[in-house]
């Protein structure tokens, strides 16, 4: 008699959504992340355009909520930026591209080149909480400057405000002297009755962010800046109608930025769950018609999931002990029978070949019956239209969870 609590081994680290800014460098979320065949032909289509250095660097990335798009972003960021890179976090870059490797051995071999070459990308993760884009964009970067300790980046833009602000030290500021810089900044508050020289929330925010991705290239020898910017969705739905037009021309300045193809790189990633078109009936003509502007300059790349993602999603959460599995398979003869049996529906027949049928879904799924597994994904695509229903049923402990009734 076989006791199949002690077969089965629920992956307990898929139980939580992402959240790009919290999760940022957190290891546990890159070694948490589940490939499949659609989050990887985006995460490739991404990897070509940094390898080309060419072409239209501002995105929106289309998707429904609850597919996994900010983890997917997550490990973009965790191939493109030097936290995630440094020596204690290599073994987990390594085994996050041999997962890649599995399904597309292109995307596994572009990882690995972009890692070698040791070009790092400033992340910039803006939230779009505030009611002014453009300051959005200037708090963004600063948080994300002092993050990765680089407070200290001297892009020429600063030096051009202090020269405007006070003609002491005129000389030496226009030779751009480093501490010309430093001796502003600390006799400041001096002349201004306690001031602070904050000239990033005082310039325009393109002109701001052409000059640090510059500086950053020439004084640290970054490839640039990628700017994420989650939930656009909404941050169109509830941005001021009256003040949007100029949000979406501060947001055209940056595209045209991001695709102007100087030497240091400008990548632009908005996230949105659903096309702009298909906003029309539900948003205000004028807002539609602002982003249209800017809609030319922005490529769209649809993250679409199939329900065969579904079930390979299911295969990686429930594990099994590979000895006492394929010994019982070896003796049951019922789970062939059922397996044979569901495979002959035309709904399994059309989405899988009988071998893949047989790995991803019967032994994949496994305690689940196809028919269940078929099951709970109707059942929570009906009630929420995500997959974070399907995880929550099958690794939180909680009374008729997966793991109470295998109890």
């Amino acid at each position: 008699m076989f006791d199949i609590s002690k077969m089965i081994e629920i992956d307990k680290k898929y139980q939580k959504s992402v959240n790009l800014k919290l999760d940022y460098n957190q290891m546990e979320k890159i070694n948490s992340y589940i490939p499949t065949q659609a989050s990887i032909a985006v995460l490739k289509d991404y990897l070509q355009q940094i390898e080309k250095k060419r072409g239209t660097r501002s995105s929106i990335l289309i998707g429904p909520y609850g597919k996994g798009k900010s983890h997917l972003l997550l490990v973009l960021l965790a191939l493109l930026t030097k936290e995630n890179r440094g020596d204690a976090n290599k073994t987990v870059v390594n085994t996050l591209i041999e997962k890649i490797r599995k399904l597309d051995e292109g995307a596994a071999e572009m990882a690995v080149k972009i890692c070698e070459k040791e070009q790092y990308y400033l992340p910039v993760l803006v939230s779009g909480t505030q009611n002014d884009l453009n300051r959005s964009f200037l708090l963004a970067l600063r948080e994300s400057l002092e993050r990765e300790h680089l407070e200290n980046l001297a892009p020429t833009t600063y030096f051009e405000e202090a020269m405007l602000t006070i003609s002491s030290l005129k000389k030496a500021l226009e030779a751009y002297e480093e501490q010309a810089l430093f001796l502003f900044q600390k006799i400041y508050p001096t002349l201004t009755a306690g001031g602070i020289f904050e000239p990033m929330v005082q310039m325009d925010v393109t002109a701001l962010y052409a000059s640090v991705k510059d500086a950053l290239h020439k004084q640290y020898g970054y490839a640039g800046i990628i700017l994420i910017f989650d939930e656009f969705s909404k941050f169109v739905e509830g941005y001021p109608k009256e003040r949007f037009s100029k949000a979406m021309e501060d947001l055209q300045n940056m595209c045209e930025l991001a695709n102007s193809g100087k030497e240091s790189e400008l990548h632009v990633i908005l996230v949105a769950h659903k096309a702009m078109k298909e906003y029309k009936k539900a948003l205000p003509k004028e807002v539609i018609n602002a982003y249209m502007g800017v809609e030319g300059r922005i490529r769209e790349v649809y993250f679409t999931t199939s329900l065969r993602n579904s079930y390979e999603l299911i295969q990686n959460a429930v594990g099994k002990k590979e000895k006492e599995f394929t010994a019982y398979l070896k003796e049951n003869k019922m789970f062939w029978e059922l397996a044979e049996a569901s495979y002959t529906l035309p709904y399994f027949k059309n989405m899988f070949e009988r071998e893949a049928f047989f790995e991803i879904v019967a032994k994949g799924c496994f305690p689940l019956t196809p028919i269940a597994a078929y099951l709970l994904l109707k059942i929570s695509e009906a009630a929420v239209q995500n997959e974070r229903t399907v995880f929550t049923f099958l690794t939180n402990e909680e009374p008729n969870s997966l793991p109470d009734v295998l109890q």
